[in-house]
């Protein structure tokens, strides 16, 4: 909900949009005192209407202003954004903050800007958790997927985000992780796709976890400009490619991983072409699903030989892992 009503202010002429979710939720932003203004606020009431005809209904709500004068005020929002540790060994950290990690850790060095992805937002973070997760599978185990225990992040409140698989048994702190051990053509070094990559950092932890290649893409030319830089920043120049486009831009590439933290209706849509842009039982990971929207999503990736192998979910999204068809879906619908 946050997200969708963010875009809306993003494209209004915000700068940026600082979320806070206790005691309630609440977006802050500044936008400039000009002709245009009474419009903007009319549009931004009238979408809150219409999310409830969507089903996402956002309960009371209000557009409150006032006037503002600090114009240091599109820079606040800096504050909110501090290191945060992401299953076993990532951290993402802002660039102007001196983080000094553990041995053992993967650091990315994010400035988000104007673009979405800072690893703080639920969707965001489940998705890196579950990269992290089928990374270990690909550079563990090469070539062949294997039963084995996965120890729970102690980071990770498991009251608001917690694991499934077709089978587990929950031990406490542990959960054993049933996936298939069948063989699969699944590259220790994957190439992975980036779908709608923001800030970057679902492409940066991909490259930083072992990928051999990333494909980034955005329809949004500042996100690309972002992320870009953030690439750069991180030593990903030459190895993550930034494309903008959506699914088109990439091509017959095939993946061996595929990223889409995006919302349901672009997955439902984007559903068979994702499936053929899968290497043979590659891996899709997926968030942006509001937990109402859930059945309906995996029920059309199974449809397209996608089938979920494990969920997370927190504060009412889903993020999914799905493997690929057994064979080849290029070529099909």
């Amino acid at each position: 909900m946050a997200d969708l009503v963010s875009a809306l202010l993003f494209e209004s002429g915000a700068t940026a949009v600082v979320v806070s979710e206790l005691p309630r939720l609440k977006l802050r932003t500044y936008l400039p005192d000009d002709a245009t203004l009474e419009a903007k606020l009319t549009r931004v009431r009238t979408y809150l209407v219409a999310l409830r005809s969507m089903g996402l209904d956002p309960g009371p709500s209000k557009v409150v202003t006032r006037p503002f004068h600090d114009r240091g005020w599109a820079m606040r929002w800096k504050e909110f954004f501090r290191p945060v540790r992401i299953g076993r060994r990532l951290v993402i950290t802002p660039s102007w903050d001196a983080f000094a990690g553990r041995e053992g850790d993967i650091v990315v060095t994010l400035d988000p800007g104007m673009a979405f992805g800072t690893g703080q937002h639920p969707t965001t973070k489940m998705c890196l958790e579950l990269l992290e997760a089928a990374m270990q599978e690909f550079t563990v185990n090469g070539s062949r997927l294997t039963e084995r225990n996965v120890r729970e992040p102690s980071t990770v409140n498991r009251e608001q985000s917690t694991v499934h698989s077709s089978r587990f048994t929950d031990r406490k702190a542990e959960q054993l992780v049933t996936v298939n051990s069948e063989p699969s053509t699944v590259n220790r070094e994957p190439a992975v796709l980036d779908l709608g990559t923001g800030s970057g950092l679902l492409a940066i932890a991909a490259l930083r976890l072992g990928a051999a290649t990333v494909l980034a893409l955005d329809t949004d030319r500042v996100a690309c400009r972002i992320a870009s830089e953030n690439i750069r920043q991180n030593g990903g120049d030459g190895r993550i490619v930034v494309k903008q486009g959506s699914l088109d831009a990439a091509g017959r590439r095939t993946f061996d991983l595929i990223l889409a933290n995006l919302t349901a209706e672009p997955l439902i849509s984007l559903a068979p072409r994702l499936a053929r842009s899968l290497r043979v039982r590659g891996c899709l990971i997926t968030s942006g699903i509001l937990a109402s929207e859930e059945e309906r999503v995996a029920a059309i990736f199974r449809r397209c030989s996608m089938v979920p192998e494990r969920r997370r979910k927190g504060r009412g999204w889903v993020a999914l892992m799905c493997r690929g068809p057994v064979v080849s879906a290029r070529g099909a619908g």
